[in-house]
């Protein structure tokens, strides 16, 4: 099948604009068989703006397909363990000096929902070496 007939199938199945910006360039990306003059014709683009979609995909990746009026945010990562378990590790940390993963015992203050795997993450790395060690009050 002709270029031109298989990018007109296609358009059949885009449900936004980034996946048609990709479409356009896909070719150009993955085999670099043809020129952007080429793959303007059969999509019926012009050629700047398939040249501008191939660079900005090259720079930033999927992300630089994206409409000029999406803000891309990175999304942050949830903390694992509540704020006044944390604060509490932290007070024990700064009264003792020597305080590691292998002396926590589970306050009253922490919940049922907080497993020992999440209360080793606020040990840092020292936290990770020795994950069977948690003792439960």
């Amino acid at each position: 099948m002709e270029s031109t007939a298989e990018f007109a199938q296609l358009q059949l199945g885009f449900v936004d604009q980034t996946q048609w910006r990709y479409e356009v360039i896909r070719p150009l990306v993955l085999f670099a068989d043809r020129t952007a003059q080429q793959r303007a014709q059969e999509t019926h683009t012009h050629p700047d703006t398939v040249r501008a979609l191939q660079r900005r995909f090259r720079q930033q990746g999927m992300p630089g397909l994206l409409p000029a009026d999406v803000e891309v945010v990175p999304r942050r990562r949830a903390s694992l363990i509540p704020e006044a378990v944390r604060q509490e590790i932290d007070r024990l940390k700064a009264l003792y000096n020597d305080f590691h993963y292998r002396e926590l015992v589970c306050p009253r203050i922490i919940s049922t929902d907080v497993d020992g795997f999440r209360l080793l993450a606020a040990f840092g790395d020292e936290g990770r070496r020795g994950r069977a060690s948690v003792a439960w009050a």
